[in-house]
């Protein structure tokens, strides 16, 4: 017999799809149920998303990591010493958008893309 959690893995996309559709969990965990003969509490759903997203996590910071490794990228850390900085006054940096979740993320970028 599988493991719930590896099942819970292979579902992870249809998971997803549903949640990003706004369903709530319940409604995920009873079509889980019903559908894919899954049958998960609400506290296992959640620390089954939980451990499932860490290691989504992990490999992609170890991904990342390899990839620079393997590009001899180093990570550059300025200087406080303004004798040592460029002047770079072409390059203003920009400051980083942050959104709380990908829903307002998503919602910004529409936003952008409509505007005249």
């Amino acid at each position: 017999m599988r493991k719930k959690f590896a099942i819970f893995k292979e579902k992870y996309s249809h998971i997803i799809s549903m949640l990003d559709k706004g369903y709530p969990y319940t409604d995920v965990i009873l079509d889980l149920k019903e559908n894919h003969e899954l049958d998960l509490s609400f506290n296992t759903f959640r620390s089954y998303l939980y451990r499932y997203r860490q290691e989504l996590n992990q490999s992609i910071d170890k991904s990342k990591q390899s990839v620079s490794s393997d590009l001899g990228l180093k990570t550059h850390v300025e200087s406080s010493d303004p004798s040592q900085s460029s002047d770079s006054s072409d390059e203003l940096e920009q400051p980083k958008q942050i959104f709380k979740n990908r829903r307002s993320g998503e919602a910004f970028i529409h936003k952008l893309l409509n505007e005249p």
